[in-house]
């Protein structure tokens, strides 16, 4: 095998690892996501706390997706906004007030 085809394939090789480990970190974001948006309580606020509250793991995870962290927390802010807000149940655990409900 000559220089070059064994360089190029060294290329494959490697392009083919990041293309894996981005595919990995974007399915930690997907579990997350689906996690946040689960009827599982426990769940929603432990997605809700990496999202929102543990900046570094969120960065290193969005960009070992390929993605830029500061994008994907906009579009996740906005999300929050337009869903409907955590349980009283996710509430409570979260030292929250419960939102009052009218008859």
């Amino acid at each position: 095998m000559g220089i070059h085809e064994q360089a190029r394939n060294e290329t494959k090789e490697h392009f083919d690892v990041q293309i894996s480990e981005r595919k990995l970190w974007a399915a930690v974001l997907l579990q997350a996501l689906e996690d946040w948006h689960s009827g599982n309580v426990r769940r929603q606020i432990e997605a809700e706390k990496f999202f929102f509250d543990c900046e570094k793991d969120f960065a290193s995870v969005c960009r070992g997706a390929g993605l830029e962290p500061s994008s994907v927390l906009v579009k996740l802010q906005r999300m929050k906004q337009v869903t409907q807000p955590l349980s009283s149940a996710a509430a409570l655990s979260r030292g929250l007030p419960q939102q009052a409900t009218t008859a």
